[in-house]
């Protein structure tokens, strides 16, 4: 999934290498923020999420990227405003727990930008959508393991996604925007590699 160099025997197996790499919790964080009133902004963050990525160094075209967030997780500060938005009238946690994320393209933009696009599930209803993703950096962490961060940010419409509650208060001034701003800085770290071997010639 990432350039590294590889040993010659790496190299060998270039077109069948594979690896896993699954969320480094402690170093990755999943944000949002909206208008209020369409004076203010609210921000918040979900504490509970999990992300997979599969593929191989030699082409990172060919990755999968796999992001699950726990609806109710979220936190904005105020409990009154955290339950509205897991009620029947945004999120709807009880009847839909999961945010999902799932990559249908990879593009390598240039050397550490990478146009990712695939399909975002919320509430219940499934929308293609796409952002750029900046690789900040490969590490080899305590364990021995690699380690790869990268952050993205992108606007949704929370509309095209069933949410449309809302309290006129005026004018054309309503109580929440529309525009909900999600940043994701995600850390994962490499479990294993798979090698592929050619069967023998009969």
């Amino acid at each position: 999934m990432i350039d590294t160099q590889t040993t010659d025997t790496q190299t060998r197996d270039s077109s069948t290498a594979r690896s896993t790499w699954t969320l480094d919790a402690a170093h990755s964080s999943l944000h949002f923020s909206g208008r209020q009133m369409m004076i203010s902004t609210v921000r918040g963050h979900f504490a509970r999420f999990d992300a997979r990525i599969e593929g191989s160094d030699e082409d990172p075209e060919s990755a999968s990227v796999q992001v699950t967030v726990e609806a109710a997780s979220l936190h904005t500060g105020l409990d009154q405003r955290d339950e509205h938005l897991r009620s029947p009238d945004l999120l709807d946690v009880a009847n839909f727990p999961n945010i999902e994320f799932r990559s249908t393209s990879i593009k390598k933009a240039n050397e550490d930008r990478l146009a990712v696009e695939g399909d975002l599930t919320i509430k219940g209803v499934t929308r293609p959508m796409q952002t750029e993703a900046t690789l900040r950096g490969v590490a080899v962490g305590m364990s021995g393991a690699r380690r790869a961060a990268f952050t993205t940010e992108f606007t949704i419409d929370r509309g095209d996604w069933g949410m449309t509650f809302n309290v006129p208060l005026g004018g054309d001034a309503v109580l929440i925007g529309r525009e909900i701003t999600l940043q994701f800085e995600l850390t994962v770290e490499e479990q294993a590699a798979e090698t592929g071997e050619e069967s023998p010639s009969a």
